[in-house]
């Protein structure tokens, strides 16, 4: 994780929800990068693992 000199950049911390249909609780939230919650809020689990396994097969990953 990166500081941006206030601004967002793909680095920057983010706190985000494990399970959206809970509360912002210490229980429920972690600090990911600010790409990763944008990358996580667009996409299910199954095309997240889906992209990543297409990467690895490719050689990629």
């Amino acid at each position: 994780l990166t500081l941006g000199a206030g601004k967002t950049v793909d680095g920057s911390p983010s706190v985000d929800r494990i399970n959206p249909n809970k509360g912002y609780t210490p229980e429920n939230c972690w600090i990911i990068s600010h790409k990763a919650n944008r990358i996580k809020s667009n996409a299910t689990v199954c095309e997240i693992r889906m992209v990543a396994e297409g990467l690895e097969n490719k050689g990629y990953y």
